[in-house]
């Protein structure tokens, strides 16, 4: 009897057998004949055990789970690309048991899902129908050694086995795979030539500012966006340092991200819109903004500059104001008596009530002295657990947003209380320098700055993958405890 025709009567009988497990299995039952022309696995011939061939070995050439990352020694921030893929040449039905999940890395997806059909890639020199499991980028958060986690799927391979003395007979084997463990080492960012206003940008980037471009009239809101392009670890920048000129008051800018999450490393577009409104006619110099950011590719810091935007404000008002004012005007009756009078009326009672009241209070008889009340000392400064008390009940709630908030504030608190530095100086680099002035320990100041650095990255990325938050809490209270002032 022909081999292939006696494969696929038996694959028949086979496939009744397990119909009630591949009717609930994600990944797709990979049969059929091999073609020749585009080189898929020939599937029915490798799923066939001749006698004298050992199972384990014919799985273990035939069904493979591997990871491939893209590097395994970065910086903190520099992206990596993983990939999981189940190699197959076997007719098998597979499930995936667990997707692997990635502590103390920022996460982002490169694959809408994952319930496509194989593909077929080669590998040491045979096709294979390839099923991708997680496809990520990942961004390091701190530095250290972290092993990703495995991948784990399971699979029913269908055999048909051919035996001596009597006919096939069908062999169904059941396997769970897991990946091997990978251990990615995060190297600290380099110290020597790191800039005083760097905020963690890896990459490469430009900055480009941009104002208006319509007339901007006296007293307007007027809108400046500074768009940082490029690739990177886009989706954690922070605004780039911009020194506003006096008589700009602006508040925390709007964020907009348009980023390619389907290559590698990411790159696209992140916008920071800031509003104030215009004030003096004449020109507003907007200076150039500055991203400061690390290059892994040469191994240095580079700087990102825009050029300067000149705003012109003009006098008066645009004629999208003059239509508002106009049809304002015009739901208002002309009045009977002049609006001047009425001001007069209201300035002559005003003074009349003012003078009336100081000859009553002539009249009265003075006040004896009351002795000072000696000023109270400033109340003590709360336990690190009162202080953190908000930001646990948001993680037991479940509100993140509160809780990074929260975190983020009472470190600044402290920060303040103990260097004694005004809110308009009240920055990193002001902070490290004041506390190493008071002979801070140097890992409680960096892990101090690590805090504030994860907080912003949540707050400003909140649908990125963040390390356990419990870990967060604990290393708040540690830093709180250590910068609490001594009795």
């Amino acid at each position: 009897m022909n081999t292939k025709l006696l494969y696929f009567l038996l694959l028949i009988c086979c496939c009744f057998c397990s119909a009630d497990l591949s009717a609930q299995l994600p990944i797709a039952q990979r049969t059929g004949i091999a073609n020749e022309q585009n080189e898929d696995p020939d599937v029915e011939a490798a799923s066939i055990l001749y006698p004298g061939e050992v199972l384990e070995q014919k799985i273990k050439k035939g069904l493979l789970l591997r990871v491939e990352v893209s590097k395994t020694n970065p910086v903190v921030g520099e992206p990596l690309k993983v990939v999981y893929k189940l190699y197959s040449r076997l007719n098998t039905s597979s499930q995936v048991m667990k997707r692997p999940s990635f502590t103390g890395f920022s996460v982002l997806e490169m694959v809408d899902s994952y319930d496509s059909k194989p593909t077929v890639e080669m590998l040491n020199g045979m096709p294979y129908y390839v099923n991708l499991i997680r496809k990520v980028q990942l961004f390091p958060l701190q530095e250290g050694s972290f092993v990703l986690d495995p991948a784990e799927v399971e699979s029913i391979i269908h055999f048909v086995k051919i035996n001596i003395g009597s006919g096939p007979s069908v062999l169904n084997e059941r396997l769970t795979l897991r990946s091997e463990p990978v251990t990615v080492h995060v190297k600290p960012l380099p110290v020597k030539g790191q800039p005083d206003h760097y905020t963690g940008a890896v990459g490469k980037y430009r900055v480009v500012v941009m104002g208006p471009d319509t007339a901007i009239h006296q007293g307007e809101l007027v809108k400046v966006k500074v768009v940082v392009e490029g690739s990177g670890n886009l989706n954690l920048l922070t605004p780039p340092e911009i020194r506003w000129p006096e008589g700009v008051d602006t508040a925390d800018p709007s964020v907009r991200e348009m980023v390619d999450r389907f290559s590698f490393p990411l790159s696209g577009s992140k916008t920071f819109e800031y509003s104030f409104a215009a004030p003096d006619t004449g020109n507003i110099v907007i200076p150039a903004a500055s991203l400061a950011y690390f290059d892994p590719q040469q191994q240095h810091y580079k700087e990102a500059l825009s050029t300067p935007v000149v705003l012109h404000v003009v006098a008066g008002e645009s004629e999208s104001t003059a239509r508002l004012r106009n049809s304002a005007l015009k739901n208002v009756g002309e009045p009977g008596i002049p609006r001047h009078i009425y001001w007069f009326g209201l300035v002559v009672l005003i003074i009349a009530g003012w003078l009336t009241y100081q000859f009553i209070q002539m009249g009265k008889k003075k006040p004896e002295l009351v002795p000072a009340v000696p000023v109270k000392p400033a109340p003590a400064i709360p336990g690190a657990d009162e202080q953190l008390a908000t930001a646990r009940e948001s993680l037991q709630s479940g509100n993140m947003k509160l809780f990074y908030h929260e975190i983020q504030h009472v470190l600044w608190n402290m920060a303040a209380t103990r260097c004694e530095i005004p809110p308009s100086l009240l920055n990193k680099q002001n902070v490290a320098a004041r506390l190493y002035m008071q002979g801070v320990d140097e890992t409680l100041v960096q892990q101090l700055l690590h805090l504030l650095n994860t907080c912003e990255w949540a707050l400003y990325v909140p649908e990125h993958e963040q390390s356990d938050p419990r870990i967060l809490l604990d290393g708040a209270r540690r830093v709180l405890d250590g910068l609490h002032p001594k009795a």
